[in-house]
């Protein structure tokens, strides 16, 4: 086993599709045996003891969704060549193929990394970090990044030193210069001679979710907006008018800077062919935004 084959291994990892809609169960539980293993502590561990921490990052940086299962990763990594399950000879699995959550919590079961993939990682840090910032850049956007490794265990400046992604490098000053600059939702636009400050072109559609490098999927946001808008902490409906979750909530600076503009409409581009698809809108209010929204 060698580094090019576990690079391969992780990059290669069967994820559930439907419908461009997002399914982080394995790469989270991925980055959570990365970050365990990165600190020193047992690579092996038992089905009890990632249930609940994996089940929180799901509520957090998944989709919402009516359930989750974190049963589901632990299981079906072990078809990836990447996890080995000790004991799995007394667990059930069920004839969708979905394994039974009773066996999981009876057996408890030990898995983890394969020990010739343990081996390589324990002799190489900087491997461990190369994988988590191939986990990250695939699955996360990077207003998230610091969030989901202080999550896992790591430290934002270890893993990365530069964010490299590969974008349409005309896809910020496109949506830039549709918007004049100016963050869509709060207006704000700081110049110093004549530099722009801050602001920042976003993904409506995420780029590694499949959304294009076009102006129609991207907006201005300053880096607080930006932060929330990936959060999912507001989105848009098709008529381009701000919905606020009725899950977030804050003091007189969340009041101001996002909840009293629920219901406003964002301020437009220039040109009429600019305006967001809804088809990138939609995919926002289903795959990012923490719905419910408030009510208008």
């Amino acid at each position: 086993m060698n580094k090019e084959i576990i690079r391969e291994l992780f990059n290669n990892i069967n994820i559930w599709k439907k419908n461009g809609q997002r399914a982080l169960h394995k790469p989270l539980l991925l980055l959570w045996a990365l970050g365990r293993l990165s600190q020193g502590n047992d690579e092996r561990f038992t089905f009890q003891e990632v249930k609940d921490p994996l089940t929180e990052m799901l509520i957090e940086y998944s989709p919402p969704r009516k359930s989750y299962h974190p049963e589901q990763p632990f299981w079906r990594l072990q078809n990836d060549a990447l996890f080995k399950i000790e004991g799995k000879e007394k667990i059930r699995v069920g004839k969708n193929g979905n394994v039974l959550v009773s066996d999981l919590k009876k057996v408890n079961p030990l898995a983890g990394f394969k020990q010739k993939i343990v081996k390589v990682l324990c002799a190489d840090p900087k491997l461990i970090y190369d994988l988590v910032k191939q986990i990250l850049e695939r699955h996360f956007q990077p207003t998230q990044y610091q969030d989901v490794l202080s999550a896992v265990g790591f430290d934002f400046q270890h893993v990365f030193s530069e964010v490299k992604r590969k974008r349409d490098s005309r896809f910020r000053q496109n949506v830039m210069d549709a918007y004049g600059w100016a963050c869509c939702v709060c207006g704000l636009k700081i110049q110093v001679g004549k530099s722009i400050i801050g602001n920042e072109a976003a993904h409506i559609k995420w780029h590694n979710h499949g959304g294009p490098d076009i102006v129609k999927n991207g907006i201005v946001l300053c880096p607080t907006h930006h932060k929330m808008f990936d959060f999912g902490i507001f989105t848009m409906d098709k008529d381009r008018r701000i919905l606020v979750s009725g899950k977030a909530h804050g003091d007189g600076a969340f009041q101001k800077l996002i909840l009293n503009l629920h219901g406003k409409e964002i301020n437009k581009p220039v040109f009429k062919k600019d305006i967001p698809d809804k088809d990138f809108i939609y995919w926002h209010q289903e795959q990012v935004f923490r719905s419910p929204a408030r009510e208008m």
